[in-house]
């Protein structure tokens, strides 16, 4: 793995565990609100009481296929249309998109956010790293949407 400028390694742990549409859900501590992937190119978010749904994010033109969260205020959201979302949770149960990343030109079906310190001077006014990977085989480093960006 390639080292940063400080010679360290960024670390991209997988911030949800795998989903699949067959398995039962499992309850986990968490400060994040519990958010489903649908088959219809949107993501519904809900408290962790299940018991209803306070905000369906659109955008996505296909699949959404897996989500990242970063300190319960910014989530990263990846589909077959070949995007990467950025949103960002701007009151309790309100989430706005801020920034629509280009990814591969192939599906896109993982998505995690490096954690640790920021990885270079230009880094100050972003969101820091993403990683994903797609059906183009390669797994692509970005640097996050910029802070306070508005959606495109």
């Amino acid at each position: 793995m390639a080292s940063d400028r400080m010679g360290q390694s960024p670390s991209f742990p997988s911030v949800l565990p795998s989903t699949h549409f067959s398995q039962p859900a499992t309850e986990r501590r968490s400060s994040h609100p519990l958010s489903t992937m649908t088959r219809l190119s949107s993501t519904s978010i809900s408290p962790r009481n299940f018991r209803y749904c306070f905000q369906t994010l659109s955008g996505h033109g296909s699949t959404v296929w897996a989500l990242a969260f970063l300190d319960g205020h910014f989530l990263a959201s990846v589909s077959n249309d070949t995007t990467i979302r950025i949103w960002e949770r701007v009151q309790e149960h309100k989430w706005e998109g801020i920034d629509t990343l280009s990814g591969p030109e192939r599906s896109v079906y993982s998505i995690s956010w490096a954690v640790g310190k920021r990885f270079g001077s230009g880094d100050a006014g972003s969101l820091g790293w993403l990683a994903s990977t797609g059906g183009d085989g390669i797994c692509n480093i970005t640097r996050g949407a910029p802070l306070h960006a508005k959606f495109r």
